[in-house]
């Protein structure tokens, strides 16, 4: 009897891609990679890589018609490609579960209301809020460069570099000590002037 699943096709080719890759070849199962980036780690164990945008509609649909289900190694996805592909092809976790994970706020009450043990909640609303953190008596770290709410459709990361810039210039300008980037170059010539600013230098 033939197998319902002999091929899986995985979006994201970074270490979890690879991981996805490695455990599907240890059961017998053919793998499908579909990367942004010409140097994905999960090529080592894939029987298949394809390269693309993960905005490319068209190319993502190809893609989908020569594996049985679909799976992602991280939640930056565009929601909406996937609703589309979603139609003709079975995607695990669900887009819901994806839903979820895209936004911090709804993965934290997710947790809390199903009762599994995370670090806690601490919403930040206003910029003021900085200040909260600050009273526990410890150096404050500020780690949103590219995260997927600076993008309007959380799939294209090179534009997510300016918001990046503007958000940590105002989290820096309201307390924050460490700030965790990708583009430190950029970083390092906006913090000059948020300093020449701050400390009127």
């Amino acid at each position: 009897m033939k197998a319902e699943v002999s091929t899986v096709g995985i979006i994201g080719g970074g270490q979890l891609g690879m991981f996805l890759a490695q455990a599907c070849q240890k059961i017998g199962l053919i793998t499908h990679i579909y990367s942004d980036t010409n140097d994905a780690p999960a090529k080592k164990y894939a029987n298949k890589i394809i390269y693309g945008s993960f905005n490319d509609h068209k190319k993502l649909n190809e893609f989908r018609k020569n594996v049985d289900l679909l799976t992602y190694e991280f939640e930056n996805v565009a929601i909406k490609k996937l609703k589309q592909i979603n139609k003709q092809i079975k995607i695990y976790p669900p887009i819901s579960a994806l839903e979820i994970s895209q936004d911090r706020k709804k993965e934290k009450l997710f947790f809390s209301k199903n009762k599994i043990k995370h670090a806690g909640l601490f919403f930040i609303n206003k910029k003021t809020n900085l200040n909260k953190f600050k009273e526990l008596g410890f150096e404050l770290l500020v780690g949103i460069s590219r995260k997927s709410f600076l993008s309007k459709d959380k799939d294209d990361k090179i534009n997510r570099l300016y918001p990046s810039l503007g958000v940590l210039a105002m989290s820096v300008m309201n307390g924050a000590d460490i700030v965790r980037v990708h583009d430190v170059d950029e970083t390092k010539q906006m913090l000059s002037i948020v300093d020449r600013i701050k400390y009127k230098k």
